[in-house]
């Protein structure tokens, strides 16, 4: 096992990639971030593509199809394809944000970023 690649994303988001599309026949892509201060994801959403974000530190804030979660430290929450999504550091939060992000199928071309 190799050590995980980083590249560095959109927002300054410091980004290991685990799994890489290639890994699993663009099964699924798995990342880890870690955001900067003050960063926030904005209002989006992946067409074809879901993902699941599991919290490993600190607590995030999401807005999911419009319904606001803040998820802390061992908290999952999954989102399904075609789905509006947006987040963000948690104001007044305990910790500092880091969390794994599985996508699937892979949303990620094989030159991240």
């Amino acid at each position: 096992m190799s050590a995980p690649r980083v590249v560095w994303m959109p927002g300054r988001v410091r980004t290991e990639i685990h799994l890489a599309a290639q890994d699993t026949d663009g099964a699924i892509c798995l990342l880890v971030d870690h955001p900067p201060a003050g960063w926030s994801l904005p209002a989006h959403l992946h067409h074809g593509c879901a993902e699941t974000i599991h919290i490993i530190e600190g607590e995030f804030e999401m807005r999911i199809d419009g319904e606001r979660s803040l998820l802390h430290a061992g908290e999952t929450t999954h989102i399904p394809c075609d789905v509006g999504r947006e987040g963000g550091i948690a104001r007044g939060g305990i910790g500092w944000p880091c969390f794994a992000l599985i996508a699937s199928p892979s949303r990620r071309a094989d030159g991240l970023p």
